[in-house]
C-alpha cells in the first residue's frame, strides 16, 4: 500500500512537472510568434505589369510572381482537387489531422528519419505565411500553435483563400492564379479537371514535380489526385477516365514577349527612383507606357539588320570555332547541343500524353528520313522558322558547284556562293569596301567550321544559272541558307512622337542579355558630334538651305587678337613652345578643323555635309 502511494505521488509529480514544462514551452514559443491578422491585412508580394500604349504586355517587375484571386472566383472543383491531394478532412478538423500525425510518427520511427509529414492545409498556410520550411520539432510546435489560432480567428474559406494565393507551384509561380497562367495560359476559372489535378498534385515537391520540370512524375501525382477525388466522391468514374487519359498542353515560357528590354528597364529605374523599390517590385502596379508595340518591333529588326549589313561590309572574321567532324560522336553531341538550345529558346509549348511521355523531341534521329528514291532528305523542324539565324557546322565545301554543305540541329542545308560572297577577309586598312567579293566557297569556309547561318528557304531553290543546271545536287533535299556572323559593332535607336514628345520606340543595343548599357541615354556622346547639329542649325538661321553648296576645304584661324568675355580686345594670346636645343619662343594660337580620316571634300551640299558629320 505504501509503495502504491509513492508511485501515485511520483506519477502526479511527474504529470505536474510535464504539464508545467509544456505550459512554459507553450508560453515561450507563443511569445516568438507573430500576431494573427485578418484577411483584409493580407498583403503578399505581387507582380507589377508594364503595358504598351495599345494594351500589349511588355514586361513585369516582381520578387514573387503572384496575382491575387478572390476565393469566389476559384472553382469548387479546383478546391476539391487540393483537398483531395493535401487534406481530405479539412472542413472537419480544427487545424490538425490526428490520424495523419499518428501515421507519420510511426513511419518516421520505423525509418529513423523524418520521411513523412502530416500537415493539414491550415498548418501549411501557417508555415508558408509565418515560418520557415526546416524540418524540426520546434517548428512543428510553432506551426501547431499558429494553426489553432488561425482556426479560431479565420473561417475555412478565408484559410483556403490565403493558402491558394500564397503556396508555391514551381517555375517561379506563386499562388494558383500565377500557376494557371504559367503552366496552361489560362485564368483559374477556365482550368479543366485534368489541369486542376496537375496543379494540386505538384505541391508535394513543387520544384521537382511540376509539369514542366518532370512530366512523368507530375502525371503520376495527377493520377493519385484524381483517384483520391474519385474515392471521396468528388468526381464520377467518367470524369476520372476522361481527365486521366487527356493530353495536356503545357507552356514553358511567359505569355508576353520581351520586345523592349531596354525601355522596360529604364521604366523600372525611373519608378524605383520616384516610388521606391518596395512599391515597384511588391505592390502589383499596373504601368502604362507610351511605347508603340509595332514600332518597337520594327525598330529592333531594323537596328539588328543594319548592324549585320555594316558588319558584312567590313569582311568575314572567320569561324566561331572548329570541331572534328570525322568523329561521328563529336558531331552528334554538337548537333544535339545546338538542337537543345534552339528548343529552349523557341518552343513555347509541348504536350504531355496519358502515359506521361511528351512531344519534347526526346528522340534525336539525325537524317533518318528518306524520299521514295532512297535519298536522305532534311525537313526544317518546327522549332526553326524561316528567317531564323542558327549555329551550324560545315560538313563539306564544294568549289565545283560553289556550295557549302551545312548541318544544324536535325536538318541540313546548303550555302551557295551568292549567299556568302561578302565573306572576304577583314580589311584592316578599309581599302576594299563593297567592291571585293570572294570567288569560291573555300576562300571563307572549311569542313568543321562552326558558323552562323540564316534560314532563307526550307527547300533550296535551283536558281536558273549555268552552274546550277550542270550540278547534280538534289536541291530540294536541302534548306537554302546564307552565311552570317555576330556583329562586332553596337548601335542604338530612339523614336519620338513629334506631336506629344512620347517615346514610341527605344533600342539601347543589339542584345540586352549581352550588354545592359542603354546607349540611347547612358552612352557618353562625343562633344563635337553632339554640338554639330546646333552649328548647322545656326547656318539655317542665317539663310542657308539643305541644298546650299558649301566649301569643305582646309581652313586656319589665327587668334592674334582674341575677344575677352567683356567684349574688349586683349593682348595677343600666345602659346610657348620649345624644341630641343632651341630657345623658347612664342607663336600665335591657331585653330585648324579637320574631318575624321583627314580628307576634305571641296564643294558639298549642306545636307550631305551634315549627313557625313563633316567638321570643316
Amino acid at each position: 500500500m505504501r509503495n502504491f502511494k509513492k508511485i501515485a505521488l511520483l506519477s502526479a509529480l511527474g504529470s505536474f512537472t510535464a504539464l508545467t514544462a509544456g505550459l512554459i514551452l507553450y508560453v515561450y514559443l507563443s511569445s516568438q510568434l507573430p500576431e494573427l491578422f485578418s484577411v483584409e491585412d493580407y498583403e503578399p508580394l505581387l507582380v507589377s505589369e508594364v503595358y504598351a500604349r495599345n494594351g500589349e504586355k511588355i514586361g513585369e517587375f516582381y520578387r514573387e510572381n503572384r496575382t491575387l484571386v478572390p476565393i469566389e472566383e476559384i472553382p469548387e472543383t479546383l478546391i476539391q482537387a487540393f483537398l483531395a491531394a493535401e487534406d481530405g478532412s479539412f472542413f472537419e478538423h480544427h487545424g490538425f489531422n490526428y490520424q495523419g500525425i499518428l501515421r507519420a510518427v510511426i513511419a518516421n520511427f520505423v525509418t529513423g528519419k523524418k520521411t513523412q509529414g502530416a500537415s493539414t492545409i491550415t498548418q501549411q498556410t501557417a508555415r508558408t505565411l509565418f515560418l520557415s520550411s526546416e524540418k524540426t520539432y520546434t517548428r512543428k510546435l510553432k506551426e501547431a500553435i499558429l494553426s489553432r489560432r488561425m482556426e479560431n480567428h479565420l473561417s475555412k474559406n478565408e484559410i483556403l483563400y490565403l493558402y491558394l494565393n500564397q503556396i508555391y507551384f514551381g517555375q517561379g509561380a506563386h499562388g494558383v492564379a500565377s500557376a494557371a497562367e504559367t503552366f496552361f495560359r489560362k485564368k483559374v476559372k477556365d482550368l479543366s479537371l485534368q489541369e486542376m489535378s496537375v496543379l494540386a498534385g505538384s505541391l508535394t515537391a513543387p520544384s521537382a514535380y511540376n509539369i514542366v520540370a518532370n512530366p512523368k512524375k507530375a502525371k503520376q501525382r495527377q493520377l493519385y489526385v484524381l483517384g483520391r477525388m474519385l474515392d471521396l466522391e468528388m468526381i464520377t468514374e467518367d470524369q476520372y477516365d476522361v481527365a486521366s487519359k487527356a493530353t495536356l498542353t503545357v507552356y514553358r515560357r511567359k505569355k508576353y514577349k520581351q520586345v523592349a528590354p531596354y525601355f522596360v528597364e529604364t521604366i523600372r529605374q525611373l519608378l524605383v527612383k520616384e516610388l521606391g523599390e518596395e512599391q515597384v517590385l511588391d505592390k502589383g502596379l499596373k504601368i502604362y507606357s507610351s511605347l508603340d508595340f509595332k514600332a518597337q518591333k520594327k525598330a529592333q529588326e531594323s537596328l539588328r539588320q543594319g548592324l549585320r549589313d555594316l558588319d558584312k561590309r567590313q569582311g568575314y572574321r572567320g569561324a566561331k570555332k572548329t570541331i572534328d567532324i570525322e568523329n561521328e560522336q563529336t558531331l552528334i553531341e554538337y548537333l544535339t547541343e545546338v538542337r537543345n538550345k534552339l528548343l529552349d529558346s523557341n518552343i513555347e509549348t509541348f504536350e504531355v500524353l496519358a502515359d506521361g511521355s511528351t512531344t519534347k523531341y526526346e528522340d534525336f534521329n539525325l537524317f533518318q528520313k528518306k524520299n521514295d528514291r532512297g535519298v536522305t532528305i532534311s525537313n526544317i523542324p518546327d522549332y526553326i522558322a524561316k528567317g531564323d539565324i542558327v549555329e551550324a557546322v560545315v560538313t563539306k565545301v564544294d568549289d565545283k558547284d560553289n556550295v557549302a554543305y551545312i548541318r544544324f540541329a536535325e536538318a541540313q542545308g546548303l550555302i551557295p556562293l551568292e549567299h556568302m560572297e561578302w565573306a572576304r577577309p577583314v580589311d584592316v586598312n578599309k581599302r576594299y569596301g563593297d567592291y571585293l567579293h570572294i570567288k569560291k566557297v573555300s576562300a571563307a569556309l572549311s569542313p568543321g567550321d562552326v558558323v552562323d547561318v540564316k534560314i532563307l528557304q526550307s527547300t533550296a531553290q535551283a536558281l536558273k544559272t549555268k552552274d546550277r543546271k550542270k550540278s547534280k545536287i538534289q536541291w530540294q533535299n536541302y534548306a537554302e541558307l546564307s552565311l552570317e556572323q555576330e556583329p562586332a559593332a553596337e548601335a542604338a535607336l530612339i523614336s519620338f512622337d513629334l506631336k506629344t514628345d512620347d517615346i514610341v520606340a527605344m533600342v539601347g543595343g543589339s542584345n540586352f542579355r549581352k550588354t545592359k548599357l542603354n546607349r540611347t541615354y547612358q552612352a557618353k556622346r562625343q562633344t563635337g558630334s553632339s554640338f554639330k547639329p546646333i552649328v548647322y542649325a545656326a547656318g539655317l538661321d542665317k539663310g542657308l538651305t539643305p541644298a546650299t553648296p558649301i566649301m569643305g576645304a582646309p581652313i586656319v584661324k589665327n587668334y592674334e587678337n582674341p575677344i575677352t568675355e567683356e567684349g574688349d580686345e586683349s593682348e595677343e594670346k600666345k602659346e610657348v613652345v620649345q624644341k630641343d636645343g632651341e630657345e623658347e619662343k612664342e607663336k600665335p594660337q591657331v585653330w585648324k578643323p579637320g574631318n575624321y580620316g583627314g580628307r576634305f571634300t571641296g564643294d558639298i551640299l549642306f545636307r550631305n555635309a551634315l549627313k557625313r558629320s563633316l567638321n570643316a
